[in-house]
Order: structure tokens, then C-alpha cells, then sequence
């Protein structure tokens, strides 16, 4: 089902999302989806230093979204069903993209956050980078990688690992 026109990027996001779902029985609640994603983000980034998507996580109105999750959800990709508030998988997981460490936050994100309300999930995930990116930028802005590390009060050591690994990032043309 994977068009190889895409992105390991988009790949990874696409082979997230499905194994969330196949978790969850085939079907999840969109807000749901995109909520886990940011938690298990947010555990994989306190925990092991990077993230499990490379998705930019922005500050909306409900709380934070991972953009190109989104964007795949909103897209109707060949990988899902996609109803008005519902995603579904279409096929398998393509685990070949996602690491232990990510199955192994994904699945404790799964566990904390699925069967959770669209107002306890909100409350929740409003947390201390959310905050921050929305005092100081504004809606619907970036959130900062460190930031959301640090909401889980993640160790010095891991949030220099992130911040040196963002400075490469950006050096890279």
C-alpha cells in the first residue's frame, strides 16, 4: 500500500499512526490519534532524546497537533478510511520504520491516552511547552523540542543531547 513516491518522513508518520490503530482495534478517534502521537513524542524525546516522527508539533487551538500527522490524516492517504471524526488502517503496519523505543512509547501513550475524553485529553496535553509556545508565539505556532522535553522534567543530560542535535539539524543543506 506504500506509494514510493513517499517520504520516510511521511513513512514513519503513516506506520505510527497504523500501529496506533491497529492497537486500538482498526479504528481510532482522530483527536485521539494526534494526541497519542504527541505524548509518546513527548515520552520518546524526555526518555531517548529524539523523536520518533522528525514532526513539527504545533501549538492549535485544542492543543499541540503533529503537522504532517495531520497533514496524512486530512490527505485521506491509500493507508487509511478517514470519516469525518474517525481514521481507520487499511492493510498492515509496516513496522520496518519504527524502532523498540518507539513501539515501546507509542504503546505507553496508547495505554495512558486511549479512552481518554476530548476534554481530558485537551487538559492534558495543554501542558508547560504548549503554554509557552502559545504565550510567547502565538497559535497555531511551532513548539519547541526542548520545551516539550522539558515538560516531562526530562535530565539535563538528554535536553544538551537535544539542543546539540538541533543545532546539526540545522546545519544540514
Amino acid at each position: 500500500m506504500l506509494d514510493f513516491s513517499t517520504s520516510d518522513e511521511d513513512l514513519i508518520c503513516i506506520s505510527a499512526m497504523a500501529h496506533i490503530c491497529e492497537k486500538v482495534g482498526g479504528t481510532c478517534d482522530k483527536y485521539t490519534l494526534l494526541k497519542i502521537i504527541y505524548f509518546a513524542e513527548r515520552l520518546h524525546l524526555s526518555k531517548y532524546g529524539c523523536s520518533i516522527t522528525e514532526d513539527k508539533m504545533s501549538a492549535l487551538k485544542h492543543g499541540p497537533v503533529p503537522s504532517r500527522c495531520f497533514d496524512i490524516v486530512k490527505s485521506n492517504s491509500d493507508n487509511f478510511v478517514v470519516s469525518e471524526t474517525e481514521v481507520s488502517i487499511i492493510g498492515n503496519v509496516d513496522y520496518d520504520f519504527l524502532s523498540e523505543s518507539n513501539l515501546e512509547c507509542l504503546n505507553i501513550s496508547i495505554e495512558q491516552n486511549n479512552g481518554l475524553s476530548f476534554n481530558t485529553l485537551k487538559t492534558k496535553s495543554h501542558d508547560a511547552a504548549y503554554n509557552k509556545t502559545v504565550t510567547e508565539r502565538g497559535l497555531n505556532s511551532t513548539m519547541d523540542a526542548i520545551e516539550i522535553a522539558k515538560a516531562l522534567k526530562t535530565h539535563d543530560g538528554i535536553l544538551k543531547y537535544i539542543e546539540e542535535e538541533m543545532k546539526n539539524k540545522r546545519m544540514i543543506f
